[in-house]
């Protein structure tokens, strides 16, 4: 027989293994009747009903930390932007190309999804004013403007490089914007407009021209906004721009998107 100090060590055993008072009775009367079988019995049911709350657990645990992967992979991929550049200028390894390599440069290092647009192989026709996109929400001269359009559409920042020509944004990337018009109606993505330019005069005011011109497009999408600038000044042929420190500029500002 046990003493009745043990038995109170036994029952308090049991209770801190959690079992039910149910099995504490049944099992003291086991241990009184010398039933050695039955409380084995006894006590391995129960190790088997904490096994199977401790599944339960594990799955609930597993469960709740999909969760979270699938909360921290939605918040990475909303941070994630589609950037598109448009190089404008029609001369290869141009100064505000340069400009836009850095910039995309940057971006990438910062984990976003960046294509670059160089439009000098491209063939861009001039807007008629015919106004048909309008309606149709697609130009009717069917050309590589229409592709870029559309590339325009589904991004999530817009950067535009050009050469200043005359104090002002190059022709071709006015008639880029022109020939965007299809967009106005449209249910556009992109909030955050960027300019880098170059320009032989060195004063920072040259620049202002071209950003007088793109400031009236961008006025036209009121979900957009001009979010940053890179000038480069005092620089004519490709190799000036080696060492400008618009270059280091350009880069921090794509990393910073």
């Amino acid at each position: 027989m046990i003493n009745s100090e043990s038995k109170e060590e036994l029952v308090q055993n049991l209770k801190d293994a959690g079992c039910r008072m149910e099995t504490i009775q049944d099992f003291l009367l086991y241990l009184d009747e010398n039933q050695k079988e039955k409380q084995l019995e006894l006590l391995e049911k129960h190790r088997r009903r904490l096994l199977s709350n401790v599944h339960r657990e594990e799955k609930k645990i597993y469960c709740l930390d999909y969760l979270v992967y699938q909360i921290k992979k939605r918040g990475e991929e909303k941070m994630k932007k589609n950037i598109l550049i448009i190089s404008t200028s029609l001369r290869k390894g141009s100064n505000s190309e340069r400009l836009a390599d850095e910039f995309m440069s940057g971006a990438k290092a910062a984990g976003h999804s960046v294509e670059k647009i160089e439009i000098r192989d491209k063939k861009i026709g001039f807007c008629r004013g015919c106004l048909a996109c309008q309606h149709t929400g697609k130009c009717v001269i069917g050309d590589d403007a229409n592709t870029i359009a559309g590339k325009m559409l589904t991004a999530d920042t817009i950067v535009f490089a050009t050469p200043v020509y005359y104090y002002e944004m190059s022709g071709q990337m006015k008639t880029i914007l022109d020939r965007a018009n299809p967009l106005y109606f449209a249910d556009y993505r992109f909030r955050k407009i960027y300019l880098l330019a170059t320009a032989a005069d060195e004063n920072e005011d040259a620049v202002n021209g071209a950003l007088t011109g793109l400031n009236g497009w961008i006025s036209c999408f009121e979900k957009a906004s001009l979010a940053g600038t890179v000038f480069a000044g005092g620089v004519d042929k490709a190799d000036e721009m080696e060492q400008h420190p618009a270059l280091e500029k350009a880069y921090r500002m794509g990393k910073g998107v």
